[in-house]
């Protein structure tokens, strides 16, 4: 796997030449502060990289409630408007639509009540904000991209590919683009039933580095750049 300062140092290069932001990763309450978890890094360089996508798209990513030259990255999973007004995100147009990306929201799911994490999410800008006013969580109808990111040294088991199956079935839609990106591969059962999917959800194993994979079918930023221009 790769290691919490090597993903930090790739992912602020990625926001420095596409946003011209640094990133800061720490947690701070009061005079506290503490290292972001690996797992928290991670999905911060994913991030990273759909930024990246959209940039080479032409969507003209943009820094939003950056502070200073820093671009702070939400490091737990939070409501949206928590996230909007504390933290940055990154605003982009596709189309002649406004819309936002974010990381670690709380989504509304298809069960009555019940809100999931969902660790990378775009939202059409005008109902971010309605959220925001509102002060309730997105509903999952609304979502347009969906990344589980998995950070683990043995690759994907069968409880996390279980896991993210009962996502899809939650959360994923007709104008949603899901993705689950793991730092190793999926191992025997959990490669079926994951490529078992129907509609079918595209696997990325070992995205790391100049947006470079190993052993994978599919290039996580690659996957972006294509689907995206189908759902947004």
């Amino acid at each position: 796997m790769p290691s919490r300062r090597s993903l930090k140092t790739e992912l602020e290069s990625i926001f420095q030449s596409v946003l011209q932001r640094r990133t800061d990763l720490d947690y701070r309450r009061g005079k506290k502060s503490m290292k972001a978890r690996k797992d928290s890094v991670y999905e911060a360089y994913l991030y990273a990289i759909a930024c990246q996508a959209l940039h080479e798209m032409g969507c003209m990513p943009v820094a939003v409630n950056s502070q200073g030259n820093l671009f702070v990255v939400r490091r737990a999973p939070a409501r949206l408007d928590t996230t909007r007004w504390t933290c940055s995100y990154v605003s982009f147009t596709k189309n002649k639509v406004n819309y936002e990306l974010y990381c670690d929201v709380k989504v509304m799911s298809r069960s009555p009540g019940v809100t999931l994490e969902v660790d990378i999410l775009i939202l059409p800008a005008k109902y971010a904000l309605d959220c925001d006013n509102a002060g309730i969580h997105p509903d999952f109808k609304e979502l347009r991209l969906l990344v589980e990111a998995k950070n683990h040294a043995k690759g994907i088991d069968m409880a996390l590919a279980k896991s993210f199956v009962g996502i899809c079935d939650r959360l994923r839609t007709k104008i949603s683009v899901t993705a689950l990106v793991s730092s190793g591969p999926a191992r025997g059962s959990a490669q079926a039933l994951l490529h078992g999917l129907r509609p079918p959800s595209p696997l990325l194993d070992n995205v790391y580095g100049p947006i470079a994979t190993s052993a994978s079918p599919i290039d996580f930023k690659d996957l972006l750049k294509r689907e995206l221009n189908t759902v947004l």
